[in-house]
């Protein structure tokens, strides 16, 4: 099936020369598109219901949601304890679920994987101005503009909602009362049929809801860019300099396009009788006068640095002249986050404010920060002999604390996050760095080369400022893993549920502070060129980092939650206001991580009777990738295998090319591999896996330990035709054996899509590209 079309348009012309006329400009324009390919359009992401075997046992990935059209109920009684957890229509119906849903046991769920994207549609226009002007023969004057706009517009399954149902309410009474009267709902604890004097005082719904006929929840991700530099670069007092000064501008926003609702606008649809939650079946709701169509949030980051850069020779060794580099820079980070009124929801700025988003984020709070920093450097160039030089680089880096103008403390009465002026976030910090280079040339074929030096990188400004707020839901789903008396099994939710996430920055300071990454690297190999038409370039390498900034996984903490507790806590979630179970999802300094692999790079090309033939074969083969969590033991490992850290390091990555050229055309074929590896595992609590009955059907939910993903391998084929010096016609197809994706289960870390992976495979199959290009 088709999906997924691109396009793109670029012009560049320039004008002066600046050796003869003193000035030159250089200007560029480029605009591309890419449309949407929707999950259905592929048989192997278009549901989240996917019958596999492994080990000679029939299994289904399992992946579809409580959130269904009509929604799910649960009850909970005055003393939190789960009651019933059911579907009203599936109960009121005879034990049926409605279209594009799905039975399990009393609820029907909702296959949302056959509602989002593969591929979202994008679309980029850039604009570029390069200009020189010679000042004297020693002096040129230079500025260079740069000017982006991107928008990705992704589409998202239809709004999925935990909702309050007031127990004694309108909709409550018409539609629920009447099914525990009849007989018909079971108590989920005790497995008895459900009375009305199981609800006692204090006794609460949740709705767990789908609107479906809000569409699918669209939102326009616009990333603008503004970059400027400017300097000058000349030559004084025998050193050659370049002193600039450089703005960029990174504005994110995200405007609503469809799907989302307001919160406010639903409950009066509800109120005057036009919309059932609990009983309107897809397509039967008119939801269109409800649904947001607003900017929901703008992040700007404002970057401003002062470099001056210099460089000459120092004096003469056997091998040549000696030469440094040397320069120093002062830049200073600015970013803001300027969330809309109902993004916020209420909060110490607007506390009465009514309104929130359904389906979408809640709670985000504003924030301004900034810091500065100031490096300098020197690179030393020692032609030792004919034979042998090396480089010696030496580098020092200051960071200050993190100015947040607008920072947050605890908690008020009414639980909303108390502001509390400027703070200074995070530590200062500095430290030199240092990296030593050799190349060693016995013969004119052979040179051996190798490098040792130290590295350092401070945790960014929104890793220290950003507030906590409301994420949305963790990816996986998953039994509560806390029990009474433990007060976080206030937030439980019923078996192979999603949990709420709150998401932002670590503002510590002191000891628990971020610490800055720190690493160590070496590097050993060899340059090998036996003759004119063969080469070859081999390097071992090693890296090894310290306190690594990432956050514990959400499936880490969730499998381990005696050791990860701290990062759970109990919120009155902020749309539903219900009590929900939240995962913490903050940057926190891991002990170690280290990385190892060998690089290569072989060519070789022959003349032969009809033309000249070249190729090509390159990649890397990793020997290591392994780190260290904070609460587990020994090392973890990602290679050859989806990791703790929810990503895979391929043990082997291999480009192939072979060209030949023909007279006045060139045609290519590559090949891109990557290697197999071990899939995610899961235990039954995920609700991921069911094994398959006897008969085929859906069995009880199992521990899987995961299956060996196949590697992957896409051909390419291109042909170009040289019509003349000014003209080129370019004739492509990629993935030209139509090669799928492999299965995989994973349900964390890889996008909305289920059976297989998007961050490591192409859905979109087959594509034939045309291209031309004129130079004039």
């Amino acid at each position: 099936m088709s999906g997924a079309e691109s396009g793109s348009v670029s012009i560049s012309k320039g004008w002066g020369d600046l050796a003869k006329d003193g000035w030159n400009v250089l200007a560029s324009f480029a605009h591309d598109e890419q449309t949407e390919l929707r999950s259905t359009q592929r048989d192997f992401s278009a549901s989240g219901i996917h019958p596999f075997a492994w080990g000679g046992q029939q299994y289904y990935l399992y992946q579809t949601s409580v959130n269904s059209v009509p929604a799910n109920v649960q009850l909970i009684d005055g003393s939190g304890n789960l009651v019933g957890y059911f579907s009203p229509y599936q109960a009121a119906n005879g034990g049926k679920c409605p279209q594009v849903t799905f039975a399990n046991g009393a609820r029907c769920r909702f296959d949302y994987p056959a509602n989002v994207e593969d591929v979202a549609p994008a679309r980029r226009t850039t604009g570029y101005i390069d200009a020189h002007y010679k000042i004297n023969e020693k002096t040129t004057a230079w500025i260079d503009v740069l000017l982006s706009q991107y928008d990705m517009i992704p589409r998202y399954a239809p709004p999925a909602q935990p909702l309050l149902l007031t127990v004694g309410g309108a909709l409550y009474n018409k539609d629920i009362l009447p099914l525990i009267t009849a007989g018909k709902v079971v108590n989920a604890t005790t497995g008895a049929t459900l009375a009305t004097t199981d609800l006692t005082a204090g006794s609460y719904g949740i709705m767990n809801l789908r609107l479906y006929d809000a569409g699918g929840r669209t939102d326009d991700y616009g990333t603008n860019t503004k970059h400027i530099a400017a300097g000058v670069d000349g030559n004084a007092f025998g050193w050659d300099y370049k002193a600039a000064y450089v703005h960029s501008y990174t504005g994110y926003s995200d405007t609503a396009k469809g799907g989302y609702v307001s919160n406010v606008g639903l409950n009066a649809l509800v109120a005057a009788g036009k919309f059932d939650p609990l009983m309107n079946t897809a397509g039967t709701a008119d939801l269109s006068s409800i649904i947001l169509r607003d900017r929901l949030d703008l992040q700007r980051t404002f970057l401003d640095t002062v470099s001056l850069d210099g460089n000459r020779d120092l004096f003469t060794l056997p091998g040549g002249a000696a030469a440094v580099g040397t320069g120093i820079s002062w830049s200073h980070t600015r970013q803001t986050d300027d969330p809309s009124q109902i993004l916020q929801t209420a909060n110490a700025f607007q506390p009465t404010y009514p309104d929130s988003i359904v389906g979408g984020g809640a709670g985000n709070l504003p924030y301004e920060a900034g810091r500065s920093n100031f490096g300098a450097y020197a690179e030393i160039g020692l032609p030792v002999a004919k034979s042998f030089e090396a480089t010696i680089d030496l580098r020092f880096d200051s960071y200050g604390k993190v100015k947040n103008s607008l920072g947050y403390g605890g908690l008020d009465s009414n639980g909303f996050t108390i502001p509390v002026g400027a703070q200074d976030q995070g530590v200062s910090s500095s430290k030199g760095t240092y990296k030593v280079q050799f190349k060693f040339t016995p013969i004119t074929e052979l040179a051996l080369r190798g490098s040792y030096g130290t590295g350092f990188r401070a945790p960014r400004v929104f890793d220290i400022a950003n507030p906590l707020s409301f994420a949305g839901n963790t990816a996986g789903s998953y039994n509560c893993p806390f029990t009474a008396p433990n007060p976080l099994a206030a937030g439980c939710q019923p078996p192979g549920s999603q949990y709420d996430v709150l998401a932002g920055g670590n503002p510590g300071s002191g000891s628990s502070a971020l610490k800055p990454e720190t690493s160590k690297q070496y590097t050993l190999g060899m340059v090998f060129e036996p003759t004119k038409n063969i080469s070859a370039i081999i390097d071992f390498w090693n890296v090894k980092i310290n306190d690594q900034i990432s956050a514990i996984p959400e499936a880490v903490a969730f499998l381990n939650p005696s050791t990860y507790s701290y990062l759970f806590k109990v919120i009155n979630d902020p749309i539903a206001q219900v009590p929900y179970l939240a995962f913490i999802s903050a940057p926190i300094n891991l002990t170690q991580s280290q990385y190892r692999g060998i690089d290569y790079d072989i060519r070789w090309g022959k003349d032969l009777s009809f033309g000249r033939v070249t190729g090509e074969i390159s990649g890397t083969h990793l020997l290591k990738a392994e780190y260290q969590i904070p609460g587990l033991d020994g090392w973890q490992t990602s290679l050859g295998q989806y990791g703790p850290d929810q990503t895979v390091a391929f043990r082997d990555i291999i480009h192939l090319s072979a060209t030949a050229d023909v007279g006045a055309f060139s045609h290519t074929i590559t090949a891109n591999y990557k290697s197999g590896y071990h899939d995610e595992s899961f235990t039954a609590g995920q609700a991921a896996i069911r094994v398959a009955t006897s008969t085929g059907g859906l069995g009880g939910y199992v521990d899987f330990a995961g299956i060996d993903v196949k590697s992957y391998t896409l051909w390419d084929w291109q042909s170009v035709y040289h019509a003349s010096k000014s003209w080129d016609m370019t004739l492509g197809i990629r993935n030209l054996f139509d090669h799928r994706p492999p299965f995989s289960a994973v349900i964390a870390g890889g996008g909305n899509q289920v059976g297989y992976d998007g961050r490591y495979a192409d859905p979109t199959l087959r594509t034939v590209y045309a291209r031309l290009k004129y130079v004039f």
